[in-house]
């Protein structure tokens, strides 16, 4: 493992860098950290390569890359930690990706796993107004009528005034 780490007490800040592009200055970095337990950092430190951050939804997780023979594997921290067969997913309690001390994982179904997915609440649309005249939707929520009775309210008023 190419990353440093600081103890945390009763677990390990592995240090991962990821370039952000949601910072005011194009090219800044962001720093971010992986938390595993002291007993798992031997199996974390054995993988060579470089734990990077990977940006999934409203979370991050640690993903490296190993090559062999011109042939990349993607490694998954929480997938190495708690050796979590294929046909499981890692479900992290706390929802935080980066989180992977084994108090946090367990290997669950994937039906399981999108169950407990956090849903952000849909914003409110404001509400249409509708014509006073042909109960019709107007183009733009402040006007009183629709396009077509506007239009004859003008046309009306025009040949009284002609009229006059």
């Amino acid at each position: 493992m190419r990353n440093h780490y600081t103890d945390r007490g009763d677990h390990y800040a592995i240090e991962l860098w990821w370039r952000s592009s949601a910072t005011t200055t194009y090219g800044k970095r962001q720093q971010l950290y992986a938390l595993v337990d002291k007993a798992d950092l031997a199996i974390v430190a054995a993988i060579k390569g470089t734990w990077v951050p990977i940006r999934s939804g409203r979370t991050h997780y640690a993903r490296t890359t190993i090559k062999s023979n011109r042939i990349a594997t993607l490694l998954w921290m929480h997938r190495e930690i708690i050796a979590c067969p294929p046909e499981l997913e890692p479900d992290h309690a706390n929802h935080d990706g980066l989180d992977n001390r084994r108090s946090n994982l367990s290997a669950v179904t994937h039906a399981y796993n999108t169950s407990r997915e956090r849903r952000q609440p849909r914003p409110e649309r404001p509400r249409a107004t509708i014509c006073a005249h042909c109960k019709r939707f107007p183009r733009r929520p402040d006007h009183a009528y629709c396009v077509h009775c506007a239009a004859q309210y003008a046309h009306d008023r025009w040949v009284r005034i002609k009229a006059e």
